[in-house]
């Protein structure tokens, strides 16, 4: 038994040392502070502090049992109205006190604690503590600085108060942020020659940055934050320092984060090129300009010896112009080698609205090309020109057109003129159908008697039939025929025009208008004439009609499709414009009316299949959510975080439709879809990037928006967990319609109880009471016809 005992001991002397220390005093069985203390007591790992964090208790105290070897008190959020001598009584160990947002300015505190009447603090409170180096007193709205500071304090934060510093020579940090401030005066700095950090963020000094003046003491000053300063409704065009500025000879980092303003010129931060030295090695090292209303910089802004020099620029959450004319700004961030931070993530572009979400770094810069675009709108300009000028032409000047085209090609393939025929034995050849008997009889009979034996001079006829050199080849006697000719008539039927010989010697009579520039051709268009019972005399012979050219001719042989049809022209015509204007307008349509059109289109579509309006149910849920169920941590996050807000905490709890607690087993997905959305008054997409890709998602989505066209009820809410769709028309469309309805989880654990808040209002309150002036009117005229 001794051996084991002693083995035992052996034992838990040899695991002892592998424990912690400091965690058996946190136990309960060696506890040196009471159960009822409402603070979180910790120890660092080396022993040498002992934190106490009464962080959002809603003490109106201090509280009592904090333990006496204490060296950090964290008293943030909370509603202690003040503060007196016996407040820290046996505390004097404390380095540290953290006692902001106790009463923080209504403009910027949560609405649901409204504080009017600021922290008091009376004379002497700190001044046993002989230990304490940093006093943070932000958001109290102090009405004085507190009397009897220790001497060793290396560290104040508070709201101003005039001639407060004059006594801190050895003041090194100084932070005046959420303090309503709308002027500074030189006097509070003018003996704080060691001054190292300035923090002067979360005011109202937007007009006072171009107007105070900086003293001379602040000659070693090495950072300065002027973040979220601005002016409500107000957005300055550009950043104007004061001259004063350039006292700052040892500045190396300055903070403009939200200070608003749209523009950044050379001009306006002149006093920092004041400074020594710069042309050789610039000292600032971190510009912060986020959260700004920045929509584009000048190139002259910030030099590349400024810029490389630099540790760090910060550019996101701005509202940069994406067009043709700041390409540079994008190629110069690819250029400059400063660390500039989620550059590739929330440095985006707000206007044009195409461009809205994009990443800047991701803007197409071939698009921006003026030359291209420029070439492009001239093609294609010319080829709608030269088609409707070719339309046009073929249509009024078609022979015109036709003779210029053969003339051209003739001089393309290098035709010479042929000489002129001095004397021609005929005075005109005549070119006919001589198979047709009904032609070559009307030739013989009529024509050659009428021209050859008649008149006061007869004419000179060259015949095929009698005149033609037997065994010559048709080609040689044609081309024969036409040059020792002065006229080459052609008597023309429809089968005629139609044939290879007609070809042939039309275009040999018609190369002698080239050669000679003599037209020889002489058309007879000859048509058997319509029988009828009339008989009229001589109508072959002298009934003539006169026509605009040429001779007059004999009317039964007038061929009426010489005549422009006139029906036929307008209708072409018609049926061209309409064409060209329709194109036209549905291209204008669908870039400028695109949503409205396709609303319409799938409205119609929906009336013509036969869809009737669903009744809608009482609801049995407020919200029903919908996520993705297959990613661990955002199930988490939704039972963990996202039920217990809006189900467990808040004055009105809000009954949740989750996929993983409240649909039945055994029920198809859609079924289930269907039954929550139909029952739940909004519904909530919880997106990822992974969630937004499914189909469960557009399944969901498309059923939420049928409820839209059926019951007029818009349900949709967005809440996305990291950014996803940014092209999307349809989440651009849902902002500008009910920007409230698309919530983004915030990025910095400060602004979340602001986000509940705001979810909270937007799913109790309905979608369509949120929407913009612009388009609320459409939907209330639509309760109105319901």
């Amino acid at each position: 038994m001794d051996l084991e005992k002693g083995g035992v001991f052996i034992l838990l002397c040899l695991y002892i040392p592998s424990l912690r220390p400091l965690s058996l005093d946190a136990s309960t069985s060696m506890r040196w502070y009471p159960k009822t203390l409402p603070c979180n007591v910790s120890l660092a790992s080396n022993g040498s502090a002992v934190m106490v964090d009464c962080t959002e208790k809603s003490l109106t105290s201090i509280p009592s049992g904090i333990p006496g070897n204490a060296t950090n008190l964290t008293l943030t959020i909370n509603h202690i109205p003040e503060l007196n001598a016996s407040s820290f009584h046996g505390l004097e160990n404390l380095t540290e006190i953290d006692m902001r947002c106790n009463c923080v300015p209504m403009k910027i505190g949560p609405k649901d604690r409204v504080c009017t009447k600021g922290l008091t603090i009376m004379e002497d409170t700190f001044s046993d503590l002989k230990k304490l180096q940093a006093l943070y007193l932000d958001g109290n709205q102090l009405d004085g600085i507190p009397r009897g500071l220790p001497p060793n304090l290396r560290l104040l934060s508070l709201e101003l108060h005039k001639n407060a510093f004059k006594t801190l020579a050895k003041l090194k940090i100084l932070r005046m942020h959420s303090n309503s401030l709308t002027t500074v005066l030189p006097e509070w700095f003018a003996n704080l020659k060691e001054l190292k950090v300035l923090d002067l963020s979360s005011n109202f000094l937007a007009g006072e940055v171009a107007h105070f003046n900086l003293p001379n003491a602040l000659c070693n000053l090495e950072e300065l934050d002027l973040s979220f300063n601005y002016e409500l409704q107000k957005y300055p065009a550009t950043l104007n320092l004061n001259p004063s500025f350039s006292v700052l000879q040892s500045l190396k980092v300055l903070r403009l984060r939200g200070f608003v303003f749209q523009s950044l010129t050379i001009q306006g931060i002149q006093p920092l090129m004041l400074l020594p030295d710069l042309e050789d090695a610039f000292s600032l090292k971190y510009l912060d300009l986020s959260f700004n209303k920045l929509k584009y910089m000048e190139h002259s802004s910030l030099p590349d010896n400024i810029v490389n020099n630099m540790d760090m620029l910060l550019l996101h959450n701005n509202i940069f112009t994406c067009t043709c004319n700041t390409t540079w700004f994008i190629e110069w961030l690819n250029s400059i080698t400063v660390t500039i931070p989620l550059l590739a993530t929330d440095v985006t572009c707000d206007t044009p609205g195409a461009q809205r979400g994009r990443l800047v770094l991701t803007v197409d810069m071939l698009a921006c090309q003026y030359y291209l675009s420029l070439v492009l709108y001239i093609l294609l300009t010319s080829t709608l020109l030269v088609f409707v000028t070719l339309a046009i032409s073929s249509h009024l000047f078609l022979w015109d057109v036709w003779y210029i085209y053969h003339f051209c090609m003739a001089k393309l393939r290098g035709y010479g003129r042929q000489p002129s025929s001095q004397s021609c034995p005929y005075d005109a050849f005549v070119v006919y159908e001589k198979k047709d008997p009904a032609v070559s009889e009307w030739v013989m009979n009529e024509l050659c008697v009428q021209l050859e034996e008649r008149g006061d001079r007869p004419l000179r006829l060259c015949l095929e039939e009698r005149d033609w050199i037997p065994g010559c080849p048709v080609v040689d006697n044609l081309c024969q025929s036409i040059h020792q000719s002065k006229r080459t008539v052609f008597v023309l039927t429809n089968r005629d025009i139609k044939s290879g010989n007609f070809k042939t010697a039309f275009y040999m009579a018609h190369q002698r208008l080239m050669d000679e520039k003599d037209d020889v051709i002489v058309l007879i268009f000859l048509e058997k004439a319509a029988s009828n019972n009339v008989t009229i005399p001589s109508l072959k012979t002298d009934v003539y009609c006169f026509v605009s050219y040429g001779h007059p001719q004999v009317m039964i042989y007038f061929d009426f499709d010489q005549c422009v049809n006139d029906p036929l022209a307008l209708l072409i015509s018609i049926l061209t414009t309409t064409f060209i204007v329709v194109t036209t307008s549905m291209a204008t349509v669908a870039h400028i009316f695109y949503w409205d059109t396709s609303y319409v289109l799938h409205y119609l579509k929906a009336k013509l299949k036969g869809y009737r309006s669903s009744a809608s149910q009482d609801n049995v849920y407020d919200v029903f959510v919908t996520y993705d169920t297959k990613d661990p941590w955002v199930s988490e996050w939704v039972l963990e975080t996202l039920r217990v807000k809006l189900e467990v905490e808040g004055e009105k709890a809000l009954p949740l439709c989750l996929e993983e607690r409240d649909w039945p087993l055994g029920v198809p997905v859609i079924d289930n879809l269907t039954h929550s959305i139909r029952y739940s008054r909004k519904t909530l997409f919880v997106l990822t990037k992974a969630y937004a890709k499914t189909g469960v998602f557009r399944l969901a989505m498309y059923l939420a928006h049928q409820r839209l066209l059926d019951e007029n009820l818009d349900v949709i809410v967005v809440l996305m967990l990291e950014p996803v769709l940014q092209n999307s028309h349809f989440l651009h469309l849902r902002r500008r319609l009910c920007g409230e309805s698309v919530l983004e989880w915030p990025r910095t654990a400060a602004a979340e109880p602001w986000f509940w808040q705001n979810l909270r209002n937007v799913v109790r309150v309905d979608n369509q009471t949120m929407y913009t002036s612009t388009y609320s009117q459409y939907f209330t005229c639509s309760q109105e016809r319901d």
